[in-house]
């Protein structure tokens, strides 16, 4: 399930720069894990997971490295940051990027 944000609405009328096509939007997601990839047992946030588990999306990732999380800890700033129903992943296609999406390719660092 996807609830549907106004921010969706702006990168759907293209009024957010940076964003690219094409993506399906979609940052405020929760789902089921369907397959875990080789070796992953925990999430972004070290909590254990496992395939059936109920989960929620947290839509912006960061790096925790750079002088935007870590000296001003404002990680909304972060330049090597990322976000899902934002950005796809480059080695994926763009219809597993977003939570309208009928699944989201997941990979935090």
């Amino acid at each position: 399930m996807c609830g549907v944000c106004g921010t969706d609405v702006h990168m759907y009328q293209g009024h957010l720069p940076g964003i690219k096509y094409p993506i399906v939007l979609g940052h405020e997601a929760i789902g089921t894990i369907e397959k875990l990839g080789e070796g992953v047992k925990v999430d972004y946030s070290g909590r254990p997971v496992k395939e059936g588990d109920l989960i929620y999306v947290i839509p912006g990732l960061n790096c925790g490295k750079c002088y935007f999380c870590s000296v001003l800890r404002e990680p909304t700033l972060c330049v090597n940051g990322t976000g899902y129903g934002f950005n796809p992943f480059p080695e994926n296609p763009h219809r597993f990027s977003g939570g309208y999406g009928e699944y989201i390719y997941m990979n935090h660092p």
